[in-house]
C-alpha cells in the first residue's frame, strides 16, 4: 500500500513538473514570436505580373522594416527595389518628405517610362504612413509630375501562387560567383530587366530567362511548368524533384534527355541558376557550373 502511495506521489509530481516545464516553454516562444511580429512592419512593393489581362495583373514582394525605421530609409528600400523594373538607368538624386507628400528627384523624366511600372512605385510609397501623393521633379529641367493612388485600377495576384517568378535573379546591386567543372570562376551579371524576363551575361555567354503563364522559360525554351510537380514531363523535360533547402527557399531539379547527352538544372529561389551540368550518355561531365556566392559588383 505504502509502495503504491509513493509511485503514485512520484506520478503526481513527474505530471506537474512536465506541465511546469511545457508552459515555460510556451512562454517564451511566444514572446519571442510576439515581440518579432510586434516589431516589424510589413510594406507591398508591387511589380507587374501580366499586362495582357484586364485589368493588369500586378503581384508584390514583401518588405520587412523594423517600426522605428525612418520615412526616408523606408522609401530608400522601395525605390531600391522597384527603380529597376522601371529603368536601370533610373537615380534617385534627392528625397524630400513635406507633410503628406513624398518628393522624388531623378535623373531623368519619369512620364517617359512605362506607366503601369511608375504605378507601381507610387502605390508601394503610398502604403507609408500619412502619404497622400507622390511628387516626382526631373532633376535638370525641373518639371514637376504629382501622383496619387491608383491600386484600384489593378487586379492583385497573391505571391504565393506566383512562385516562379522568385527564380529569375534580379538583383542588380551584385553578381553570382560560380564555379565550373575546370575549377574555374565564372560571373553571372545582369544586362538587363523587364517586367517578366531577364537578360544574363555569364562571362560572354549571353541567356535570357523569363516567366509567362504557362511557366519559366530559359532561351525561349520552356524548362518549368507553371504547375511545377514532381515527375512531370513536357518534350525532353522532367522535373526530378521539388523540395525546400536549409534557409526554406525553393529548390526545383529538372532533367533535360537529349539524343547525345543529358543536362541537369537545379533552380533555386532568389538566385535562379543554383547548379547546372551536361554529361554524355557514358556519364561523362562535359560542362558544369556550381553556385558559390554572391559579389559585390565593384569587387
Amino acid at each position: 500500500m505504502t509502495q503504491t502511495k509513493i509511485r503514485r506521489s512520484n506520478i503526481i509530481l513527474l505530471t506537474l513538473v512536465l506541465f511546469v516545464a511545457t508552459i515555460i516553454i510556451v512562454l517564451v516562444d511566444f514572446s519571442k514570436e510576439e515581440k518579432q511580429n510586434y516589431n516589424i512592419d510589413i510594406y507591398k512593393a508591387y511589380y507587374i505580373y501580366d499586362t495582357k489581362r484586364s485589368p493588369v495583373n500586378l503581384s508584390y514582394y514583401l518588405l520587412n522594416m523594423e517600426k522605428n525605421t525612418s520615412k526616408e530609409e523606408i522609401v530608400n528600400k522601395i525605390t531600391n527595389k522597384l527603380l529597376p523594373n522601371i529603368a536601370t538607368d533610373l537615380q534617385v538624386k534627392n528625397i524630400t518628405i513635406n507633410d503628406d507628400i513624398i518628393e522624388l528627384t531623378l535623373n531623368k523624366d519619369i512620364t517617359k517610362y512605362e506607366k503601369n511600372s511608375i504605378a507601381c512605385l507610387v502605390n508601394s510609397l503610398l502604403q507609408i504612413k500619412n502619404t497622400k501623393n507622390v511628387k516626382f521633379i526631373d532633376e535638370f529641367t525641373k518639371i514637376e509630375n504629382i501622383y496619387s493612388n491608383n491600386i484600384g485600377n489593378y487586379y492583385l495576384i497573391s505571391p504565393i501562387s506566383n512562385k516562379l517568378y522568385t527564380f529569375l535573379y534580379r538583383d542588380l546591386n551584385y553578381k553570382i560567383k560560380y564555379l565550373d567543372n575546370n575549377n574555374q570562376e565564372k560571373y553571372l551579371t545582369i544586362k538587363d530587366i523587364k517586367e517578366h524576363t531577364v537578360t544574363y551575361l555569364l562571362d560572354d555567354y549571353e541567356y535570357q530567362m523569363k516567366v509567362t503563364d504557362d511557366g519559366l522559360y530559359l532561351n525561349n525554351q520552356k524548362i518549368i511548368n507553371k504547375i511545377y510537380k514532381t515527375n512531370e514531363q513536357w518534350e525532353t523535360y522532367q522535373i526530378k524533384s521539388v523540395k525546400l533547402s536549409e534557409d526554406q527557399s525553393l529548390l526545383i531539379e529538372v532533367i533535360n534527355n537529349e539524343d547525345e547527352y543529358q543536362e541537369r538544372y537545379l533552380f533555386k529561389q532568389g538566385l535562379g541558376i543554383w547548379e547546372y551540368s551536361r554529361q554524355d550518355k557514358k556519364g561523362k561531365i562535359i560542362s558544369s557550373l556550381k553556385y558559390q556566392k554572391k559579389v559585390l559588383n565593384n569587387d
